[in-house]
């Protein structure tokens, strides 16, 4: 099993590490725009180089990468979301069927 972020290759790879569902339509158009954002997360909160081996670093990591998603998900690839209009929601969105951060 793949235990490093160098290991994971593409979008797909990543979307599987942490186990979270989406649309490969999205991210076909959107991989791009969506891994750069999770990088920035990571980075930000000093998680880059964390080891997703450890349970607690792992859930992190793929929480900003859920975020990354949901945005581009509500969002055109162009113009992603505006930043400070994050927002926790409840319920999962019709759209993703993830628990959507606006």
């Amino acid at each position: 099993m793949k235990t490093s972020l160098k290991d994971l290759h593409d979008a797909e790879d990543f979307f599987h590490f942490y186990q979270v569902p989406y649309h490969s339509r999205i991210v076909m158009v959107s991989r791009l725009h969506i891994l750069k954002r999770f990088r920035d997360y990571l980075k930000q909160e000093q998680l880059l180089e964390a080891d997703p081996a450890d349970p607690v670093v792992w859930e992190k990591q793929r929480s900003f990468l859920i975020q990354s998603y949901t945005e581009f998900v509500h969002s055109s690839p162009k113009q992603g979301a505006p930043e400070g209009m994050v927002k926790q929601r409840t319920s999962a969105c019709s759209g993703c069927q993830l628990n959507c951060l606006f």
